[in-house]
């Protein structure tokens, strides 16, 4: 499993996530599902092979813990964040998105609508 730092360009005293890169069907399955928590530099990326609004979707079932949710266009720019509330059925994107960042609810101020963020 390939880690990255997901880096915001736009605001430069935001905070590094340390991700895990999920490209793969079974990483994106199990996601952050069944862990007690996410510490507060850490996150996943679930990588779609296009901008979509329906592959980016996400469900909050068999989760322990509320997390932000970042929507990223494949030119890196984020187009949507949500709060998620745990066992909360579906959440999806107001516009197609190629990236989903799930990190901890304190990196929720951090990161905004139409920042330009990096994965290195």
């Amino acid at each position: 499993m390939q880690s990255v730092n997901v880096i915001n360009f736009t605001k430069n005293n935001s905070k590094i996530i340390h991700a895990i890169y999920c490209n793969n069907f079974i990483c994106k399955l199990k996601g952050l599902m069944f862990k007690d928590h996410i510490k507060s530099d850490e996150g996943i990326i679930f990588v779609n092979n296009k901008d979509s609004i329906i592959d980016s979707s996400i469900h909050m079932f068999f989760m322990k813990f509320d997390i932000s949710i970042f929507w990223v266009s494949k030119d890196f720019i984020i187009v949507d964040k949500k709060f998620a509330k745990r066992w909360h059925p579906l959440y999806y994107p107001k516009y197609k998105a190629k990236y989903t960042i799930e990190t901890h609810i304190c990196n929720y101020d951090n990161f905004s609508i139409g920042d330009k963020l990096a994965f290195e």
